[in-house]
């Protein structure tokens, strides 16, 4: 699948994908320090560079970034995000971040990026997509309007001794 205005992301996309992504929603009170986001989304970056995940942008007319992915193929990167015991995890792929800004949402972006990764997916041998999402979420229903379903219930609890 061909989109128009589609790129590979690159070290020099850094500072556009960090402001894209301050607009995903977050559930958790414990928000990642701007450094410590900085250095996760460079070694996503780094991963792709070493065919470890595919990691792609859509530009607008303008060249400005509008919509990104990092997709995680291989089985140790992904156990480091996922690891339920019941899935092989060399047929997977994960995706660990689509971002679409807020303006450009509900022009169908996110569908046709969402059949590009599971194109890329199935090309690369891999039978599953993996991603996790808040059940809060917008997006929640939507990837349950493209057929994903829930595989566990994921709770983060603490109590202050």
């Amino acid at each position: 699948m061909v989109l128009p205005g589609l790129v590979t992301l690159q070290p020099y996309h850094l500072q556009e994908i960090l402001e894209l992504e301050s607009h995903i929603q977050q559930y958790s009170k414990n928000e990642i320090d701007p450094v410590s986001k900085r250095e996760i989304l460079r070694q996503f970056l780094d991963w792709a560079g070493q065919g470890q995940c595919i990691s792609q942008g859509l530009e607008d007319a303008d060249g400005k970034l509008i919509a990104y992915f990092f997709l995680l193929m291989d089985p140790e990167l992904i156990q480091t995000f996922f690891n339920p015991k019941e899935t092989d995890l060399k047929r997977c792929a994960y995706l660990a971040q689509i971002v679409v800004k807020p303006g450009s949402q509900s022009a169908g972006i996110g569908s046709k990026l969402m059949d590009l990764i599971e194109e890329s997916a199935r090309n690369a041998g891999k039978d599953k997509l993996l991603l996790e999402v808040h059940s809060q979420a917008k997006a929640f229903r939507w990837y349950q309007h493209r057929n994903y379903q829930e595989i566990c219930s994921q709770v983060f609890m603490s109590k202050k001794l």
